[in-house]
């Protein structure tokens, strides 16, 4: 995509030669080094990446839906996924060999999220929530450790972790900035779910000592007074309040996401309502 918002150069560098880690600090990392303004909201704080300063931070993820368990394994209701390299399944839109096109979005392209925005944190990197700003912000930051399948079957588990967009100490273990990688394609780097409200807490496993290799539940949020701003796959661009219809979260045994789960599906058959 690097071509279409005035980065032709970086994306002829990246073609010629493709780092493994978005993040390296060596010179085969370079492509991914300096400023992208494009991938930044005018209105996100702050803008420099505390933990990998050579990197630009980024404001705009993509949709994976109300899928929570193995999104990132190619698994998603939404229009994007994490595919691993080599992965060969039909189920996710990022990653080696697996795509959805718009003959997959059966809810219609002006119904279905494809991008939304994510603060960039409090400035801070990884730490407990009593480090750094006590309480942390939910604006751009996500909480360890749920087990994904607990969070499908009750979000709440989540929603409780923060009060007025700031985490509540002692509910989890520590916090993870989810804007500083910007070319990575992890869930927690490049993804968001629509189960929460904008501006609600985000929250994921942790697979290994890499704690952006999990799945989860992630929430939009920005510094937009009430709401965030999505585009849809149809490219029109909408303000969506944190107010929106959740339903009841998705929790079991009568799942309901409401009109904001509706709109991040591509093939739910569900009826959004007025939601604009």
């Amino acid at each position: 995509m690097l071509s279409f918002f005035e980065q032709g150069p970086r994306a002829e560098l990246e073609r010629a030669n493709i780092p493994l880690n978005p993040y390296e600090n060596s010179a085969v990392g370079a492509v991914w080094f300096g400023t992208v303004p494009s991938l930044i909201c005018p209105s996100a704080s702050p803008t420099t990446n505390a933990r990998y300063t050579n990197q630009p931070l980024r404001s705009y993820h993509f949709s994976m839906g109300t899928t929570i368990v193995n999104n990132y394994n190619n698994v998603t209701d939404g229009l994007f996924s994490y595919g691993s390299i080599g992965a060969t399944t039909a189920n996710g839109c990022v990653g080696r060999g697996v795509h959805k096109g718009f003959s997959d979005i059966i809810d219609g392209t002006s119904n279905t999220i494809a991008i939304g925005e994510k603060g960039h944190g409090d400035g801070g990197a990884q730490g407990a929530i009593n480090a750094a700003v006590t309480p942390r912000t939910t604006i751009g930051l996500a909480v360890y450790p749920f087990s994904a399948t607990a969070l499908r079957d009750n979000p709440t588990i989540c929603l409780a972790t923060a009060r007025g967009k700031k985490y509540i100490s002692g509910t989890v273990s520590g916090t993870f900035p989810a804007s500083e990688l910007w070319a990575f394609g992890h869930p927690h780097w490049g993804g968001f779910n629509t189960i929460l409200p904008p501006n609600g807490p985000s929250c994921y496993e942790i697979n290994n000592v890499n704690h952006s290799n999990s799945s989860g539940l992630f929430s939009l949020s920005s510094q937009h007074t009430g709401g965030v701003n999505i585009c849809m796959a149809d490219g029109s661009v909408h303000f969506i309040s944190e107010t929106i219809d959740c339903g009841n979260y998705g929790v079991l045994p009568n799942r309901n996401y409401g009109v904001w789960g509706s709109l991040g599906t591509v093939a739910g058959g569900e009826v959004p309502g007025p939601w604009q």
